[in-house]
């Protein structure tokens, strides 16, 4: 009696064991399946704007190509009926889709309807974003005839753009002011510099270059 039920929860465990590395073999491998054959990755930094397609003897087809179908690029047939009476489909691939994603066009044939069939071009066009600017604020790179003035203009300052006075007294026994206005916070952010006289102290100005830190 004993032994039939030692031998009964050893079974019961080594089967419960089979389930359990089953399912975790199940999980390796649905997690290790591919994206998805010929899917086009592309940077989330680049913007993809495509034109109205070109068709050849066109009488009304139209086509729209989205920038969300050349992210996913993922093989997609179209219907370019338009205001035309009759209708064509064209299918763009993946290897498509991974050209206009990098800027190429692509020319397809449409599918035979009413005795003919249309050429279609597509293009897109493909533009990254400048990179932001004086994302760690701006500084004084140059202070004309500096006795111990600085200057340091907050990150926060830059992306607000606000016009705003700063003092430049640094370690020095006396103070001067700066302005910065809204259209040199502007220029800043294309990363030029920028030149400001500031206020005048003890009978002396100073000219003050400002990059971004």
């Amino acid at each position: 009696m004993y032994s039939t039920r030692r031998e009964a929860l050893r079974s019961f465990a080594l089967l419960g064991g089979g389930f359990f590395f089953s399912g975790a073999l199940s999980a390796c491998t649905a997690e290790s399946e591919p994206d998805g054959e010929g899917s086009v990755e592309r940077s989330e930094d680049q913007l993809v704007t495509c034109k109205p397609p070109t068709i050849s003897a066109n009488h009304g087809h139209s086509l729209v190509v989205s920038p969300a179908d050349v992210a996913a690029g993922r093989a997609k047939t179209y219907s370019i009926l338009g205001t035309s009476r009759h209708d064509h489909t064209v299918t763009l691939s993946a290897a498509n889709f991974a050209s206009l994603a990098a800027g190429r066009a692509v020319t397809v044939t449409s599918t035979n309807d009413a005795g003919h069939t249309h050429t279609v071009t597509v293009t897109c066009i493909v533009s990254t974003p400048a990179p932001a600017t004086c994302g760690n604020g701006a500084k004084a790179s140059a202070i004309s005839a500096n006795h111990g003035h600085s200057l340091t203009v907050s990150k926060a300052d830059v992306a607000t753009g606000s016009p705003k006075t700063y003092s430049i007294q640094g370690s020095s026994s006396h103070g001067h002011q700066v302005s910065i206005t809204a259209a040199q916070f502007t220029t800043l952010k294309t990363g030029a510099s920028i030149d400001v006289v500031s206020s005048s102290a003890l009978s002396h100005t100073h000219t003050v270059t400002v990059i971004c830190a």
